[in-house]
């Protein structure tokens, strides 16, 4: 395992700064994941880490040791790709076999740890089938068990669930969380998916336009988030940002001019509530519906905004398009904002 550490990280094609000044400090058997929209740097930084793409300026430190220099072979890092990137020619087992064969580890431990990889990711009847042989989500296992099979210092992934399906998405996550908690080994993993990034990282970077916009513990994160952009990228269906004169608010900080709420924590009811924890924030006409199974959402317009609510349970058969719901917020969950998008204290 190893710490790695990012001092100023940037990446220049020409004039373009595609990573801007990153600092990242990564303990050894940390998962962090860097989380953000396309284009805004997480995979250029991942491939800045595995030895792939030049650093610009700045400097990789690996276990304390500058690495800049150091080609890719000898970071001891292992990468999972998203297009897998497997052998066509070669069955699963050589390909899992791969790496250690090249590097002439002895036979034996190869068979020993190729079939251990395999039985731990469900692969052990697939060992003598070619790639096309196998389905997307096997691939990938096949992609995870190769990275395994190495005892690498840590683990790069570079959105390797984008071409899975819900379901098979879902399944090797749980497999991908598995294989943390067995080998505790250090992990970069990458990803625009915020599920993802909530429920496997121990901390998240949020990346926007090649800037980390906060970086902390996922649920902090989401709590707390520290800017605008934070706020609407992460959550689903996601935060809702309104004028504060859009609502009906008491105790709206001075310097706030824009007040954030999610849908999950505004309850959209035909009637009256009596709850302490809630208070009669506004009214909204209902112009979309979303019905999800055990809860419903409601979205209109607010102060030229889009809002969402989640839809009393006692209200969700009555609830139609063109229906007036009042709205009730927790308002303990409100987020407030100045004008520069930087979130202030309440």
């Amino acid at each position: 395992m190893a710490s790695i550490s990012l001092r100023g990280i940037e990446k220049r094609y020409g004039d373009v700064r595609v990573v801007k000044r990153l600092d990242l400090d990564i303990a050894d058997g940390e998962f962090v994941v860097l989380v953000g929209p396309s284009g805004c740097g997480k995979s250029t930084t991942l491939r800045m880490i595995a030895g792939l793409e030049t650093i610009s300026a700045g400097d990789l430190l690996i276990d304390g040791l500058r690495a800049n220099d150091v080609a890719p072979g000898d970071r001891d890092l292992a990468m999972v790709f998203q297009s897998y990137a497997l052998y066509p020619h070669m069955s699963v087992r050589e390909n899992i076999a791969f790496g250690l064969t090249v590097r002439k580890v002895d036979k034996a431990e190869i068979a020993r740890r190729v079939d251990d990889a395999a039985h731990m990711l469900g692969l052990a009847q697939f060992l003598d089938r070619k790639p096309k042989q196998l389905s997307g989500g096997q691939r990938q296992r096949v992609a995870m068990a190769r990275a395994v099979v190495r005892r690498p210092k840590a683990f790069l992934f570079d959105e390797p669930l984008s071409n899975l399906d819900a379901k098979l998405r879902m399944e090797v996550r749980a497999e991908i969380a598995s294989l943390r908690r067995r080998f505790g080994t250090t992990t970069v993993y990458v990803t625009h998916d915020q599920v993802e990034a909530m429920t496997l990282a121990d901390r998240v970077v949020v990346l926007s336009d090649g800037i980390a916009q906060q970086i902390g513990a996922p649920l902090e994160v989401f709590r707390h988030p520290a800017n605008r952009f934070v706020a609407t990228f992460l959550g689903t269906p996601t935060m809702n940002v309104v004028p504060t004169s859009a609502l009906r608010l008491a105790g709206v900080p001075g310097a706030a001019i824009e007040v954030g709420v999610r849908p999950h924590d505004v309850i959209a009811a035909v009637g009256q509530r009596r709850d302490d924890q809630l208070a009669d924030v506004g009214s909204l006409v209902v112009e979309h519906i979303e019905r999800l199974g055990q809860e419903s959402f409601v979205f209109g317009m607010l102060g030229g905004q889009r809002f969402g609510a989640v839809v009393d349970a006692d209200d969700a058969d009555s609830v139609a398009h063109g229906t007036t719901v009042t709205l009730f917020a927790r308002v303990n969950r409100l987020t407030f904002f100045g004008a520069d998008g930087v979130r202030i204290a309440s």
